[in-house]
């Protein structure tokens, strides 16, 4: 006998959806929405495509999703944690001291929050001396 997943359950592990939005699907209603997720975070992180990478830390759940859609619009690959193949680390101000220091060892940018939004508004990135 095998085992058929809730797609309600999954929705409220995975999505921003409240309890009220999900218990008011209907279960085809449900797996839509899961499907819907599923595709929008793999075009997110297309591993097919040489995008520049991009990560955000340091910032609430809210804003880092925020952060990380416009930054997706604006043709970045938004990862969910420091590697070596990120181009670009933005970090708020509850970002770890050790997050900054395995960036400066990987050679990736380091950028604040009004960096980014100077650097998405003017495509200038700052200057470090």
């Amino acid at each position: 006998m095998s085992y058929m997943p809730d797609p309600w359950h999954i929705l409220k592990m995975k999505s921003d959806l409240s309890n009220d939005e999900i218990d008011s699907m209907m279960s085809d209603e449900a797996w839509q929405a899961i499907y819907e997720w599923r595709d929008m975070r793999n075009e997110r992180h297309d591993p097919d495509i040489r995008r520049l990478r991009m990560c955000f830390v340091g910032f609430s759940p809210e804003l880092k999703e925020k952060l990380g859609d416009e930054a997706f619009e604006l043709g970045f690959l938004v990862d969910n944690g420091l590697t070596k193949k990120l181009d670009f680390l933005v970090c708020g101000p509850t970002s770890p001291a050790s997050k900054i220091k395995a960036a400066e060892k990987y050679g990736v940018e380091i950028l604040l929050e009004h960096e980014f939004h100077e650097f998405k508004d003017t495509g200038e990135l700052p200057i470090r001396e």
